[in-house]
């Protein structure tokens, strides 16, 4: 069993900012849908293209600032390397999990390679991001793209999967450091190894994701 410890360093509210940004992104994220019936009604050509660029435009957006927020929370995390057991402890899980992060972020700042191969095609990318199916050539036969929970993050991770990682990180620093300033918090020693153990699995299956191509 360990001690809570009451202090709140400038670190620890640097990673719970961050969290909360992460989480901010995901919700936006899960916000976005085209719906393809509409697009194809307002264009005569049938064929949405300029709404299909920009909503994958929002996407990248929303994906880069997501991820952008997940690896600073991850390198300050890392940065603490005198807290306390049950702090590190749970630090450390969220940095492993994401660590499958930071080999894929160079493909957010250069995407040269990828236009190379596909010319920019904006259905390339939303296959690569599991919102077509592989094979898709075309839009023909659906009538919304809608951002779910198995949207791979940079063709890493479902975002539901790193949103679950990051609300559990976010919960455990509440509890540890009574961030949250509520009457509800009780200092429950049960509660914040049952937290770390959430964290755990969630981490074991950010591992168990097939990485992208």
């Amino acid at each position: 069993m360990f001690g809570l410890r009451r202090s709140d360093p400038a670190t620890i509210h640097i990673i719970a900012d961050h969290l909360d940004a992460v989480l901010a992104a995901g919700e936006d994220l899960l916000g976005l849908r085209l719906d393809l019936a509409e697009c194809a009604r307002s264009d005569r050509s049938g064929i949405p293209g300029e709404r299909l660029r920009t909503f994958v435009e929002d996407v990248r957006t929303l994906e880069a600032l997501l991820v952008g927020h997940t690896l600073q929370a991850r390198r300050r995390a890392r940065e603490l390397v005198a807290a306390e057991a049950p702090v590190k402890q749970l630090l450390g899980l969220f940095a492993g999990g994401m660590a499958v992060l930071e080999d894929a972020v160079a493909e957010l700042g250069d995407t040269s390679a990828t236009d190379f191969e596909t010319g920019d095609d904006p259905l390339a990318y939303l296959r690569s991001r599991g919102l077509l199916a592989a094979d898709a050539g075309s839009l023909l036969g659906l009538e919304r793209i809608v951002v779910g929970e198995q949207f791979l993050i940079v063709r890493r991770i479902a975002l539901g999967m790193l949103m679950d990682l990051a609300a559990a990180s976010l919960h455990a620093l509440e509890d540890c450091y009574d961030l949250a300033d509520s009457e509800e918090a009780d200092n429950d020693e049960a509660s914040v190894e049952e937290t770390l153990r959430q964290l755990a699995a969630a981490r074991a299956a950010t591992e168990s994701w097939p990485a992208g191509p």
